[in-house]
């Protein structure tokens, strides 16, 4: 049975996904036109967890573990939406930027400092 207090849990969770979680989903979406298979999972996850809140045998102590479990499954959402954005813009910027250049001695920019400073951002 869904007290008051686990109530209050279950909707901070769903605040987060509202407010952080769908503006990167629909981000990831844009840009790789199809959403990755490891954030429909954890989605999944998340709810799979809400939804045995609402169990009829759930107690206090499943209720509250569930809760935890479902808050973890948001903060890999949010890690998996950063890691598959970080890639896109890999792929898009960085790459693209070597190919369009690949034939240009980067060496004699700026007397070689660009092309340091380049591998220097690029590694980190």
């Amino acid at each position: 049975m869904i007290i008051k207090n686990h109530y209050d849990g279950i909707q901070e969770l769903y605040d987060v996904y509202n407010k952080e979680i769908k503006p990167l989903l629909a981000d990831v979406e844009s840009k790789w036109e199809q959403m990755p298979v490891q954030i429909f999972n954890e989605i999944r996850s998340f709810n799979d967890h809400i939804a045995r809140c609402y169990h009829e045998n759930a107690t206090d102590l499943t209720i509250k573990k569930d809760i935890e479990k479902a808050k973890s499954h948001l903060l890999r959402i949010i890690l998996d939406c950063f890691k598959v954005l970080n890639i896109f813009l890999n792929r898009e910027y960085v790459e693209n930027f070597e190919k369009s250049t690949k034939w240009i001695n980067l060496n004699l920019v700026d007397d070689g400092i660009f092309i340091v400073k380049y591998n220097k951002l690029k590694k980190e």
